[in-house]
């Protein structure tokens, strides 16, 4: 600062003295940046100029005060059309608001000066942001941004600049109702790129609204970084800002289809169908899951009826059937039958009242409930959160709107009941009761992590994970009944080896 006061005076000496009146241009294009320089973090303000004017400029550095009060850190005057000011942690430190402003005046006649002009707020330090501070409780992903907007601290003797960030969730009431938020991992690193005309480092990760299939409320969660370990002055000690996410409670909805059958859509449209064969009852494009249902005659000489035989599962990989209706009506009990079992399967299986009552839970949450009479059985679909808005079938559209769902596949609404229940209708030999398709996708979920508990634990980028997030199909449907988890009889040693493997290798 003294080598550009003495330069001034030198050059006001050299100048000759033309200017009577006339105003200096005012600088242009002010901003704040952020440098590495020797070890320290330096910002800079720098603006631009009418070239060959022969000026001076006064820069005034500013901070926002907790009020909300523009506070003058340093004020200089130089002949460059940068300064630069030290973040060193005690007059300037990580989280203040910066400003600098610039004002220019003629070298021979600095008494009058231009308007000031103001840089944008420069935030000095880490920055948490969300892609939706509001979302709801149905299975969606969400990216969790993390940047720097200065230069992140460097191993000594070392050309690795780098922080590891420890992050935390506390979900309201979370003691009593449990975490509401998981994340993609607990741990990441953050590595510094150069800081050109953008953050000085940045990573992401994924935020997922827990699928509790609980009526708890909207709840909201705080997402924090746990305070900085480091030897670096500036950085030691320090935590971004946290951030809030609301997530709102998604009811369940269920499907019924029971006794000759009477229907009742996810939306609560009830209706009867006394036609026979096999029927598309519920699909989600969300979640790659479909149940098909086979009815055949039950009624009398009198009464003609149809009633719901068998139903077959495709979950991703996985291809189930329950089915008794290869047998006689009144003679015959439903066999269960894995077509097929996928390499990732989350599928679950439960019975109770002696196999009369059974239960197949998918990876989604959503699941098919089976009670077994003499003339079929009656069934009941819950859908999960991920479902909402992307259902067809016999079990209607679940959007909340009991009027579309009478519906074709292509999404137009059919005029009456029977050219709907026709419009579902499987040919003879093309359903999953008949063979398995020669490919089934299945995509790989993306793992979570509940991180609530990690503010005494010490993670690294190698154990980002201390406890893995429950899928929602491993939360096991709510009820007042016993039941007897018998997934794994309907599995050969091989398979439930090979079962186990990825469980351990996936969760």
């Amino acid at each position: 600062m003294k080598r550009d006061v003495c330069v001034l005076q030198i050059l006001v000496l050299l100048i000759p003295h033309v200017r009577t009146g006339e105003h200096p241009p005012a600088p242009s294009s002010v901003r704040v940046s952020s440098e590495a320089h020797g070890g320290g973090i330096y910002l800079k303000c720098s603006f631009e100029t009418r070239p060959g004017s022969f000026l001076g400029f006064v820069v005034v550095w500013l901070r926002l005060s907790a009020l909300g009060l523009r506070e003058e850190l340093r004020q200089e005057t130089t002949v460059h059309t940068s300064v630069h000011i030290e973040l060193d942690g005690f007059n300037l430190r990580l989280g203040d608001k910066i400003y600098c402003s610039s004002s220019s005046f003629f070298l021979d006649s600095p008494e009058v000066r231009s308007p000031a002009v103001d840089s944008a707020e420069f935030f000095a330090g880490l920055r948490m942001t969300v892609s939706e501070s509001s979302v709801l409780e149905e299975g969606g992903v969400y990216q969790l941004l993390l940047e720097s907007t200065v230069p992140l601290p460097c191993v000594k003797d070392s050309d690795r600049c780098s922080l590891l960030l420890q992050l935390n969730t506390i979900s309201q009431e979370e003691e009593q109702l449990g975490a509401d938020v998981s994340l993609s991992s607990c741990a990441v690193e953050l590595t510094s790129d150069p800081c050109a005309d953008g953050p000085c480092s940045r990573t992401s990760l994924h935020v997922s609204p827990i699928t509790d299939f609980i009526l708890d409320g909207n709840r909201s969660t705080i997402i924090s970084v746990k305070a900085i370990v480091t030897e670096n002055v500036v950085w030691s000690g320090y935590s971004p800002e946290p951030l809030q996410i609301q997530v709102q409670d998604v009811q369940s909805a269920y499907c019924y289809s029971f006794t000759d059958p009477h229907t009742v859509t996810f939306d609560g449209r009830c209706y009867e169908n006394s036609q026979i064969g096999t029927f598309v009852l519920f699909q989600s494009a969300a979640c790659g899951v479909e149940v098909q249902v086979r009815l055949w005659e039950c009624g009398g000489v009198e009464h003609a009826a149809s009633c719901v035989c068998g139903f077959v599962v495709r979950d991703g990989g996985d291809v189930v059937s329950f089915d008794m209706c290869e047998g006689e009506l009144g003679e015959t009990f439903p066999q269960l039958n894995v077509k097929h079992r996928g390499p990732r399967s989350k599928l679950r299986i439960t019975e109770s009242y002696q196999g009369r009552k059974l239960t197949m839970t998918l990876s989604s949450g959503a699941f098919v409930r089976a009670d077994v009479s003499s003339w079929g059985m009656s069934l009941t679909i819950r859908a999960s959160g991920a479902d909402r808005g992307h259902t067809q079938g016999l079990c209607g559209t679940y959007d909340e709107d009991p009027h579309n769902d009478f519906h074709s596949a292509d999404g137009t609404e059919p005029l009456d009941l029977h050219s709907f229940v026709s419009a579902w209708r499987l040919p003879p030999g093309s359903s999953l009761f008949d063979s398995v398709p020669s490919s089934l996708s299945e995509t790989i979920p993306l793992q979570f992590c509940l991180c609530s508990h990690t503010a005494a634990v010490s993670l690294s980028p190698d154990l980002p994970c201390p406890q893995p997030s429950p899928h929602p199909g491993s939360i096991p449907p709510s009820s007042l009944i016993p039941s007897l988890d018998v997934t794994q009889e309907y599995l050969t040693p091989a398979e439930l080896l090979q079962t186990q493997t990825q469980d351990n290798r996936y969760d």
